[in-house]
């Protein structure tokens, strides 16, 4: 049976990095992925390539981290980071005024028990709650919000992450990462949303290590075990549609196309697709991206006083 006649199939793909397993999940998924029309379709577009995708990637954080042909920025990269991990952009949520209607890191710090409670699912429970039991099966946050991601045109498309601790036999233990989707614009967002999710990981790995030795203090646990080193370990990537959109094959034919996507890694050598995050290239617009998010930081400090002073 071809995968093509299941509708949509169900694809597995292992590697070591995120550039490697990016690129290779572009390729299979445009080679058998299933035709399948979606809401966002215009009159003459192409059915896009879909399936149900499973990622496993065995070094998260490994180098090269930065694949040189995603289609993005690499300033826009680092400022899609920051709005993951550190939320820098979560003052934009106000759907009411036709602007955002969520940001993930909001959700998972500031998800809506109530009209008027909150939970920061990551500081209050995720990391108190793995730090002391490594083995838990309960370290999770959500994303989505049924109360509210029912009514809106473009819900989350992360649903949780899932966090968990196990011994790597050598005295410590591997920081395990289960993250679900339920539908990736994979040539688009696909490697951003990568990038900056095993940087999330990696922060809520950190906090746990800090909580850790805050528990030896008090005596909760003992100091042998806050001093196990915690490793980045594998994370597992799992989606229920991952696809590329019919109309993105009908754009400009050049080297930010999917046709030019895919002719470039047939034509260059591995080590010519992939950048180092180290490297002097990358760090320059790094560094590009931290400035303008401080200039915007301040900036917007300068105005909250303002806008204060208005409604007093």
């Amino acid at each position: 049976m071809s995968v093509l006649d299941l509708g949509i199939p169900v694809l597995f793909i292992e590697g070591r990095t995120i550039p490697e397993v990016w690129q290779k999940a572009m390729i299979e998924v445009w080679k058998k992925g299933g035709r399948v029309r979606t809401e966002y379709d215009h009159e003459g577009d192409p059915d896009s390539r879909d399936c149900s995708l499973t990622l496993m990637i065995r070094e998260p954080l490994g180098e090269p981290r930065i694949h040189r042909a995603f289609p993005g920025g690499l300033e826009d990269l680092w400022i899609y980071r920051e709005e993951v991990v550190n939320g820098i952009h979560d003052h934009w949520v106000n759907p009411q005024s036709g602007k955002w209607a969520y940001t993930y890191h909001g959700r998972a710090t500031r998800f809506p028990v109530s009209k008027s409670e909150t939970l920061n699912q990551i500081d209050d429970y995720v990391v108190p709650k793995i730090a002391k039991t490594p083995h838990t099966r309960r370290a999770y946050f959500l994303i989505g919000t049924p109360s509210i991601d029912c009514y809106v045109d473009d819900p989350p498309c992360l649903r949780y992450m899932w966090f968990r601790m196990v011994p790597d036999g050598k005295g410590g233990y591997l920081w395990i990462t289960d993250s679900h989707m339920r539908s990736w614009d994979l040539y688009k967002a696909g490697f951003m949303n990568l990038f900056a999710f095993a940087d999330w990981s990696d922060e809520i790995r950190k906090k746990v290590i800090s909580c850790r030795k805050k528990l030896a203090k008090k005596g909760v646990i003992s100091q042998e075990e806050a001093d196990k080193p915690i490793k980045m370990g594998r994370w597992a990537h799992f989606v229920d549609s991952a696809h590329i959109y019919g109309c993105y094959f009908r754009e400009a034919k050049g080297a930010l196309s999917v046709q030019g996507f895919l002719k470039q890694c047939k034509k260059r050598k591995p080590e010519e697709q992939v950048w180092n995050s180290t490297d002097d290239i990358v760090q320059v617009f790094f560094e590009a991206a931290r400035a303008k998010i401080a200039a915007e930081h301040k900036e917007r400090a300068c105005l909250l006083p303002q806008a204060a002073a208005k409604i007093n």
